[in-house]
């Protein structure tokens, strides 16, 4: 990993830290935040800023087991293609991945608590908030790492050169593809929760964000920023220990190699 790709992930790393230390400092000692952890004031804002960091890297185990998953679904979702692991030459990633992957998982689970507090009716929002605003906040950092172990495969999938070959047949007028098997994961989930997910957030808290006191404006207003720095150590740990998680998930996808040459042939 090169020096300048750690810039923005330690940046917005130590901007999340600072915002969880404000956001915690000055949380009321008395405000039971939400009854998924037990506690009130200070245990609550420790657990609920800072233990999604932890969560994140205990995710990296768990993702690459469920690269297995991914693997396995595809296999039954496209019985017309060959998988193949292609043979990559490089060792460096272009541009920032550091700092671009982690785009993803953030507005996944800024969607899941949106959706959360959209179908309120369906949870006990007082476990996860403890109103229905606060619920997209909560949830969004309890299910981070939920979003970790689902978005971790696709790297690995991609950076592993995991591709699908689609048959074909010479009778057709068909150009043969060629895709990274976890380009199919990427679609689905940016689909889900792609850029309108901060649009969706900021429009939501509207109403309530003039009439709201400075703290929670704070809160509001940074949340989806401080967001992302959760994820920044998840993908510098992965860029470190990439060589050793490779070999594994090389072990757990045992599949023919082949060169760049060979896919045409």
């Amino acid at each position: 990993m090169e020096k300048k790709q750690l810039i923005l992930p330690i940046f917005f790393t130590l901007v999340t830290i600072i915002f969880a230390i404000y956001i915690t400092r000055n949380i009321p000692p008395t405000l039971d935040l939400t009854k998924f952890y037990h506690g009130v004031g200070l245990s609550d804002a420790i657990l609920l800023n800072f233990m999604p960091f932890v969560f994140n890297l205990i995710a990296i185990p768990f993702g690459i087991l469920f690269i297995g998953v991914y693997f396995l679904i595809s296999k039954i979702l496209k019985r017309n293609y060959d998988f193949k692991i292609i043979i990559l030459e490089g060792e460096k990633i272009k541009g920032f991945p550091t700092f671009t992957r982690t785009l993803l998982p953030s507005f996944l689970s800024l969607s899941i608590g949106l959706v959360i507090m959209n179908y309120y009716w369906l949870f006990n929002v007082r476990i996860i908030g403890y109103d229905p605003n606060t619920t997209i906040l909560f949830a969004a950092l309890l299910t981070a790492p939920f979003c970790s172990i689902l978005v971790i495969p696709i790297w690995l999938l991609h950076d592993c050169g995991i591709i699908e070959i689609k048959r074909f047949r010479k009778d057709f007028r068909l150009s043969p593809e060629v895709n990274s098997v976890g380009q199919f994961y990427k679609y689905i989930l940016r689909g889900y929760a792609g850029i309108t997910t901060p649009i969706f957030y900021y429009l939501t808290f509207a109403k309530i964000f003039t009439e709201a006191d400075p703290l929670l404006q704070i809160v509001i207003f940074f949340f989806p920023i401080a967001l992302i720095g959760y994820f920044m150590p998840l993908t510098i740990i992965y860029e470190l220990l990439f060589n050793k998680i490779k070999n594994l998930t090389l072990r757990i996808i045992r599949l023919e190699k082949i060169n760049l040459d060979e896919i045409f042939t």
